[in-house]
């Protein structure tokens, strides 16, 4: 269902999400430039390493209901942003990321970030009974 795929400092853990054997945000990843995947990482240590704490401008958090949050990692004028539960305070599931958008697509870039949330907790009702 998920995929473990950065744990390197083991205060916190970082999942990403599974789609039908798909991981969408490991794509993303993968096709970014390796400026940005070396700027990925060094976010990805202070998000383990602080958690939620590392706060704002970097964390946002972006759902009550389903305890969503956004981490954005500036890079020039073509900002990141990854949207993830978070679980535990130290566990986080990154369901979605992408580039800076219009203001008029953050919309979209969120809406699917909420159905795999939905996926998720649907999968997790399963598993349970």
């Amino acid at each position: 269902m998920f995929v473990l795929i950065y744990n390197r400092i083991m205060n916190g853990t970082i999942i990403f999400y599974n789609e039908y054997n798909e991981y969408p945000v490991i794509d993303f990843i993968e096709n970014l430039t390796s400026g940005e995947k070396a700027e990925i990482i060094r976010y990805f240590d202070l998000l383990e390493e602080y958690g939620i704490k590392l706060g704002c401008p970097y964390i946002q958090k972006i759902g009550k209901k389903h305890n969503l949050w956004q981490l954005k990692i500036p890079y020039g004028k073509k900002d990141l942003y990854f949207i993830f539960l978070n679980k535990k305070d130290k566990d986080f599931i990154f369901l979605h990321g992408f580039r800076n958008v219009r203001e008029t697509n953050i919309k979209e870039e969120l809406e699917v970030a909420l159905n795999r949330t939905l996926e998720y907790e649907q999968r997790k009702e399963d598993s349970l009974g």
